[in-house]
């Protein structure tokens, strides 16, 4: 007889972050639609050690976020299939990596400074982190591909490793002072939440005004966090659950003894979740900031260009001039960005139906709606929503 008696599965995520809770709805969700397995997880941090009973333990997989080489190592000589969620630890975990591509979040961070006016950017990051340097390269390199440059800030000390490190604290006073030596107005990525609240904090200590003088975007969308800074936090949302998803379906194949490629499966961040930190246009020219502040509060009725011009009462052609100019978008394509933007948040964080989201972001048609939605972001509505969906 077949055997019928569930998995016994081990997760080392952490549940103290956002990013881990995310991981285990992913894996929740994919047994939910699957098969459900006999689970063993308990609250953990990321760099907390691996539980002493998992070094005999006899079970049949294990899903872990575990950044130390020597702590991955433990796993590996319990012979049980691993599927690994952190990159630096292949070696000992191999042959699946999954986690979030790190050069996207700084890809998608760059280009919502940049659509917002931004000509100067900066970057600060977590010393020694491989993760750091990614989001860091793909910011430098977007900015760059529209020709400006991405200062980086060097930390006294190299050795930091958690935000309970004393030097996290003290740094606050030379990351304000390299912040006020910078060009104005400033974009600025932090390479996670609690460093963007860090930043947040030197500019209050330099009187530097958030967003107008430098807009701060954090990393992973630790939503409570983000909530409790002031100002609010915008921050780069990761896929977690979609990598919690992908986790579980290569472990099911890896218990069955099906064989994987070795590859590091990177996922796509989802967007910007954007707060108060980042929501302002970097520009000198008052008819801008004035038509889009106009168009973010009504592009959801359906304006059109002719609304725009109406309302700073200037030519359609110095206004498209400026907008070229200050924002590299022509009026048009600034309000379908608007109003795209707001199709995606119904999407991911509301359950109305397609038809309702049509009508509450402006448009005539569904599809109509979707046809621009699928040139533009890449995806048919229906399945932005499946990979996206808070659920």
């Amino acid at each position: 007889m077949p055997n019928t008696q569930p998995k016994r599965v081990a997760i080392l995520i952490e549940s103290t972050r956002a990013y881990g809770r995310g991981i285990l709805q992913g894996i929740a969700n994919w047994q939910r639609e699957n098969e459900s397995w006999l689970v063993h997880v308990e609250p953990r941090a990321l760099y907390d050690l691996v539980p002493e009973w998992l070094k005999t333990w006899d079970g049949d997989g294990i899903i872990a976020r575990i950044p130390d080489k020597e702590q991955a190592q433990i796993l590996k000589q319990t012979g049980i299939p691993v599927v690994n969620l952190k990159s630096g630890v292949e070696s000992q975990l191999g042959p699946v990596c999954i986690e979030t591509d790190r050069e996207k979040v700084g890809e998608i961070a760059a280009e919502h400074l940049l659509t917002r006016g931004f000509r100067n950017f900066a970057f600060i990051g977590i010393p020694n982190s491989l993760w750091s340097k990614r989001e860091c390269a793909g910011f430098q390199q977007r900015v760059q591909e529209q020709g400006y440059a991405c200062e980086k800030y060097n930390w006294l000390s190299e050795d930091i490793l958690n935000y309970q490190d004393g030097s996290f604290s003290e740094e606050i006073d030379n990351i304000a002072t390299w912040l006020s030596g910078l060009p104005k107005p400033l974009g600025v990525l932090a390479a996670d939440d609690y460093l963007g609240i860090q930043v947040l904090a030197a500019c209050q200590a330099a009187v530097l005004h958030v967003p107008d003088t430098v807009a701060v975007l954090g990393v992973d969308n630790e939503e409570e966090v983000c909530q409790l800074a002031y100002p609010t936090l915008s921050s780069v949302m990761p896929n977690n659950v979609k990598i919690g998803r992908e986790a579980a379906a290569k472990l099911q194949r890896r218990m069955k003894g099906e064989p994987l490629s070795d590859e590091t499966l990177r996922i796509p961040p989802i967007d910007v979740a954007t707060r108060h930190s980042t929501d302002v246009t970097a520009t000198n020219v008052p008819v801008v900031a004035s038509a889009m502040a106009f168009i973010r509060k009504n592009c959801h009725r359906g304006i059109n260009v002719v609304d725009v011009i109406e309302h700073v009462k200037i030519s359609r052609s110095v206004l498209q001039r400026h907008f070229r100019k200050e924002l590299n978008q022509s009026i048009y394509e600034v309000i379908l960005s608007q109003r795209l933007q707001l199709v995606k948040d119904l999407l991911r964080e509301s359950e109305l139906s397609l038809q309702e989201i049509t009508v509450r972001t402006g448009f005539k048609h569904l599809q109509h709606l979707n046809n621009i939605f699928k040139e533009k972001i890449g995806y048919p509505l229906n399945k932005y929503r499946q990979e996206n969906h808070k659920s």
